[in-house]
């Protein structure tokens, strides 16, 4: 996670918040197309590296990610 947010916040063994504004950026991939393939690329590794799935949410502040996140859980 920290490839992506130096400064993730770690909030228990099974989720993270994350600002990615300035990977996004820094890879000029802010825009909508770019954030759906970083969620993807995020969820890609978490399962390779461990067999579990993980949901993503993309939003403009921590409580609607969250939101998001939680809308297709498992894996959405």
């Amino acid at each position: 996670m920290a490839e992506y947010d130096p400064e993730f916040v770690s909030l228990g063994l099974d989720e993270v918040n994350m600002d990615v504004t300035d990977f996004l950026i820094a890879n000029d991939i802010n825009n909508e197309e770019g954030k759906q393939e970083l969620a993807q690329r995020i969820r890609t590794r978490v399962f390779e590296a461990t067999k579990l799935t993980c949901s993503a949410g993309i939003a403009p502040n921590r409580m609607l990610a969250k939101i998001c996140s939680d809308w297709n859980k498992p894996n959405g």
